[in-house]
């Protein structure tokens, strides 16, 4: 027998009313779908409610919804007054158009009422041609809608005329119980249709810890199933997949997933990429990051708080790039997974700064180190905000070593140095300067004349300050008129380089 539902007083609420207002345009049946009965079934809270109608599109029984209760909505606000249940107030209902690139094949209306997230939409089959995975969209009847969905626990119903779950594939329930994530259909011609399906089936699995039906494991494997996942799904989309998944609370299964089923390039490569980089070491380096992240002293040295959860495993699924060119990582970060601004500056600056965050570390956690406190926390201003991710990532690449052991211990001597200096956390990065910008031009008498002289003047004042935390201002500029000739100097040889076309970025210490 069938489990059934226990609905809350709003969900009671909004059931009650759209099944009043389908009375009024028979046949209509109305069906909650999807997502909210799933979670439903499972305990799992969740406001946004999918209801699918017979007859109607959502635009036409939006309207019909519209006026009904503006007839007949004082009887439901006053029983949502008596039960304490918000926005009993309805506002107009929006038509979202369909938007391929966003998953959306057909016209939706979206409305709220007693503090839930409403989508109308008709029942509906779908048709897909060979070459995308944009399909024909027509009316469909309840068991056509179900079988055209991704997985068999997405693909239940809740008949709110009857207050009946159905599951018309015959396997949403049995899977819910035994943790399966199935399609519908054959799985081969299911992830044909629409590739970005793989992705969505290892995000519930690794969302609620259960496991990919063998069968779909086999499709997925298929190497025509990975060039569709390259070819007919945009990178955003892909993209959009993997950070959920990353967000979720089972990063490294989904990572495991999508190594073991060949996935890795079609995911985080860039698709016109031949030959990207092994990926054979990621199950490892995922395993130790999440002892890493266990690991709370480590953890809150490296801030790894401050990008979000899915920003150490990006960092973790990039590593293979460690050792790339500096244009072939670009290009995969680029065009791999379409990343957004934030997310390509921290792996950039990841990949970019490796060796010299691991060269640093070396340096400052040997116990006999005479590395300087200004050459550090200059070094960490010039990493930005995120040097801990960074510091991470350079750590992940050392932990495939043949001693991750010592690496560890490594990296952790090395965040321990930083905070007996001083540097942890933002320190180095709050850090003001004693002498502003006007000042360093008055000592160096150019007037309000730019270029990089004041640059590497400012630099020499902040690296000062940290050798020196209870300099005063006076003195910090008293070590700028002495080191003028200096710094006027190292901008004439720079303006030379630049003029004969050899210009570079000089160090603080040339």
């Amino acid at each position: 027998m069938a489990p059934t539902l226990s609905l809350d007083p709003p969900e009671k609420l909004l059931k009650d009313c759209l099944a009043d207002c389908a009375q009024t345009i028979p046949p209509l049946q109305i069906r909650f779908a999807g997502g909210w009965v799933r979670d439903k079934l499972l305990g799992i809270q969740s406001n946004d409610i999918d209801a699918a109608l017979s007859s109607l599109s959502g635009k036409d029984f939006g309207n019909i919804f519209q006026e009904f209760y503006k007839k007949h909505g004082a009887k439901y606000k006053e029983t949502a007054r008596g039960l304490g249940i918000d926005n009993a107030e309805l506002n107009k209902i929006v038509l979202v158009e369909e938007d391929a690139e966003k998953s959306k094949h057909l016209a939706v209306a979206k409305m709220k009422l007693f503090s839930l997230e409403v989508d109308l939409v008709n029942l509906r089959t779908e048709v897909y041609a060979s070459d995308s995975r944009t399909p024909v969209v027509q009316m469909g009847t309840a068991e056509e809608d179900a079988l055209r969905r991704d997985a068999t626990i997405n693909a239940l119903f809740y008949n709110i005329h009857t207050e009946q779950l159905e599951d018309f594939t015959g396997k949403g329930l049995d899977d819910l119980r035994n943790k399966i994530m199935r399609t519908p259909l054959d799985p081969y011609q299911t992830f044909r249709d629409d590739p970005l399906r793989v992705l969505r089936l290892i995000r519930f699995a690794a969302r609620l810890d259960y496991n990919v039906d063998p069968a779909a494991q086999v499709a997925m494997k298929s190497p025509e199933i990975h060039q569709a996942l390259k070819l007919k799904i945009s990178r955003e989309r892909v993209r959009t997949e993997i950070i959920k998944a990353l967000d979720g609370p089972r990063p490294a299964k989904a990572l495991l997933y999508i190594h073991d089923l060949g996935l890795f390039s079609s995911c985080f490569a860039d698709p016109a990429e031949s030959n990207p980089p092994s990926p054979l070491t990621l199950p490892k380096t995922y395993s130790h990051l999440g002892e890493i992240l266990a690991n709370q002293p480590l953890t809150q040295g490296l801030q790894l708080h401050q990008d979000g959860a899915a920003a150490p495993w990006l960092l973790a699924a990039y590593t293979p790039w460690a050792s790339s060119k500096p244009e072939d990582a670009a290009r995969a970060i680029k065009e791999g997974m379409k990343a957004t601004v934030r997310e390509a500056k921290l792996l950039t600056s990841a990949i970019t700064n490796r060796r010299a965050i691991s060269s640093l570390v070396s340096q400052v956690s040997t116990p006999d180190s005479t590395i300087t406190r200004g050459t550090v926390g200059m070094s960490l201003r010039g990493w930005g905000p995120s040097w801990g991710q960074q510091v991470l990532f350079a750590l992940l690449c050392e932990l495939q070593t043949d001693d991750p052991a010592a690496s560890l211990r490594r990296y952790q001597a090395f965040l321990h140095r930083l905070r007996e200096l001083g540097l942890d956390g933002t320190k180095a990065l709050d850090e003001t300067r004693l002498v502003d910008g006007r000042k360093i031009k008055d000592i160096l008498a150019r007037g309000d004349k730019g270029g990089p002289a004041n640059k590497f003047a400012a630099d020499l004042v902040m690296e000062w300050q940290f050798d020196h935390p209870r300099g005063e201002v006076g003195e910090c500029e008293e070590m700028v008129r002495a080191r003028r000739e200096e710094i006027l100097g190292w901008e004439a040889r720079v303006v030379e380089g630049k003029g004969k076309g050899t210009g570079r970025k000089r160090s603080l210490e040339e």
